[in-house]
Formats: structure tokens, sequence, C-alpha cells
């Protein structure tokens, strides 16, 4: 079976991780929560996390957090009545997904796609009394769970492939990323010691980097340096940079890296640079005109004086 995502619960899921990035409680509580409990696990595969650029490290992490925090597998604890439009869609995306195995033979089919007209038909803006409230609410649930129970392992597949999308989102724009990074560091403080009393993270320490991590930077810089704009060649070798230098509070994490040509690399150095972003500016030609078009007026207002 071909599993594939729905687009527009991907989309709110990434809209919903760039609106938490941006809450400093949400930053402090859950994510940096999250951080120092997998630096005190002493597993590797975990531990690791902003030591070295792990396939779970922050970008991943970020994603899972959101991921449970939007679609919890308790609707009635998570979901208000006027949060039906974002209820419908995953509730439709399970659909879309499940409809592609064996969803019609199952008992709750019927009753599922009941379900989905009565939201459809659903004022969210009429009251409703608590106790109509809460039956509706847990009749989402039961029926999401007996769907989680009986496709269990199609669901955790379809949470990965979400993860590892919205994750893709994230890491395309250097610039979010080195948002992250400056987040981070201004919170763990310099040489990647917490401000706070804890001593769940020690020193970050330079490290090797994997191929698959060179080549996704490669790939996300387009084969260009961002600083120079130089395209990288033989004769134009590539480093792999951290966006906020180790002894400034950064990070190994994938967060925190770029690629630059040596020589840029070398003149960089430890000092806090403001990136480029990695999003081509699509419509450069006509905004150049239109500002070009401004001068021309601000310069023949000047002249009319």
């Amino acid at each position: 079976m071909s599993q594939k995502i729905y687009i527009p619960v991907a989309i709110d899921l990434y809209i919903y991780s760039l609106n938490k990035m941006n809450d400093i409680h949400w930053f402090e509580n859950s994510l940096i929560r999250v951080i120092e409990s997998q630096i005190k696990t002493g597993l590797p595969s975990v531990s690791n996390i902003l030591h070295k650029p792990i396939h779970n490290g922050l970008l991943y992490q970020i994603a899972n957090l959101c991921f449970y925090s939007k679609f919890g597998s308790n609707i009635a604890l998570h979901k208000s009545m006027s949060d039906l439009d974002s209820l419908y869609e995953f509730i439709y995306g399970y659909s879309v997904f499940l409809g592609e195995s064996n969803l019609k033979y199952h008992p709750s089919r019927v009753e599922f796609f009941t379900l989905l007209d009565e939201i459809v038909e659903l004022d969210p803006n009429k009251y409703v009394p608590d106790l109509e409230k809460n039956k509706f609410l847990q009749k989402v649930d039961d029926i999401l769970f007996e769907l989680q129970s009986a496709y269990k392992l199609e669901l955790e597949m379809l949470r990965l492939l979400y993860i590892q999308d919205t994750q893709s989102r994230l890491f395309n724009d250097r610039q979010l990323c080195e948002y992250i990074s400056f987040s981070l560091s201004s919170y763990y403080g310099f040489k990647g010691f917490p401000k706070r009393n804890s001593d769940s993270l020690s020193m970050i320490e330079r490290c090797s980097w994997p191929k698959d991590i060179e080549l996704a930077l490669y790939e996300r810089e387009s084969g260009i340096c961002p600083k120079c704009e130089r395209a990288f060649s033989s004769k134009l070798t590539k480093h792999i940079d951290h966006i906020v230098p180790i002894s400034k509070g950064g990070t190994n994490d994938v967060v925190n890296l770029q690629l630059l040509c040596e020589e840029c690399n070398v003149s960089k150095k430890d000092k806090l640079m403001r990136g480029e972003t990695t999003i081509p500016k699509y419509f450069d030609r006509s905004f150049k005109r239109k500002i070009k078009d401004i001068d021309f007026q601000k310069k023949q207002h000047r002249l009319s004086k």
C-alpha cells in the first residue's frame, strides 16, 4: 500500500509549528523540556541531541511535539467546537489514507462518514450545551480509537510521514533554522551551558559530519555558497559551518548548520552573521521594477519642490 499524506493537514501542521516556535512559553516549557529529557536518558540515539546531527534531532522533536499537540489521540481533550474546521480536515485526512486500505470493510465505516456529515452540518457559532458537546466529542474519540486500534501500524507510518514532511519544510528555510538556533543559544547561553541551574547539557564539541547531512545541506543551498553566491566545484570546495558558532552557544544539530565555501568559512570564523533565505525570489524582477518606479517618483517629487 502506498502511504500518502493529506496536504491540507500537512500545511496546517507546518503553520501550527511556525506559530509554536514563536511562542516563548511553548519553547521553554515544551521544547526545552524534551531536549533536556532526551539528554538525561543517556541513550546514544537521543542523548546526543544538540551534540551530534542525529536523525531524531531538533527539527524532528519540533515536528513530533507539534503533531501530538495538534492531533493528540484524545480529541475531546484538545478540541473545542470552534476547532471543527481543523478537526474535520484531520478526520478527512484519516479517511483519505485509510480509504486506500480496507476501511470500507471496517464496521465503523458507515458511522465514520455519518460523523463527517454531522460535522459539516454543525454550526460552530450556535450554542451547544456542554453535555451535548461532550457527547459529540466523545463520539469522535470512540470512532478514532476504533480506527487507531484497527490500523495501528498504518497510522504510525502516517504519523512519521507527517513529521518527515514538517521537518523538511522547516529545514528548507535557512533563515528559519537560523532563528531556531539563535533562540536556542540565547536560552542556553555561551559555550553550550544552560543559563538555568542544570547540568543536563555539557559543553558542545566539534564532531564529524555524516555524508547524508552534507548532501542535505548541499541540496538546500542548491549547490551555491550562500555568502558569495558562487557555485561549489572542485576549485571551490565546500565546508560545513555552524550558523551560531559553538563558542557563542551553537550546537551540532543540523538546524545550526550551513554549507559555505572555504574562503567564506575562513572569513566568517566565529562571528555571528545573519544569512540570506534559501527561498528563491521568484518575483524579483517584478518587484525591482516597482521599487525602481518608486525611486523615480521620489526624485520627481524632490525636483518639484
